[in-house]
């Protein structure tokens, strides 16, 4: 019974890295595009109590900010690190907040 309460609680944290990396999304181009759709998964998610995992949308910012300093690796026009460093601290805070939320909850 634990086990299946743990594999819930994995789905609902990355659905919520999945709605973090949309809004990541939001400061390249094609923001426009994901951002009411990761707003519109937001107020559908937020409906259920109690909400779970939201801790993903760290995780999910930070995967785009690592995506971004991986691509800007060359640093010729931007140093990567300005993208890496709050990349590795979100994208790192994610599964420790989750974590301490679910110590915290037992």
């Amino acid at each position: 019974m634990q086990a299946l309460a743990h594999r819930k609680g994995c789905g609902w944290f990355w659905a919520w890295a999945l709605v973090g990396a949309a809004f990541g999304l939001g400061i390249t181009s094609v923001g426009i595009f994901v951002v009411l759709p990761a707003t519109l998964a937001v107020v559908l998610m937020t409906r259920r109590r109690p909400i779970r995992g939201a801790f993903g949308l760290l995780t999910g910012v930070g995967s785009i900010l690592l995506l971004i300093a991986y691509i800007q690796r060359s640093g010729e026009y931007y140093d990567p690190v300005h993208w890496l460093v709050p990349g590795v601290v979100l994208f790192a805070a994610g599964p420790v907040g989750n974590a301490w939320k679910a110590v915290g909850s037992d």
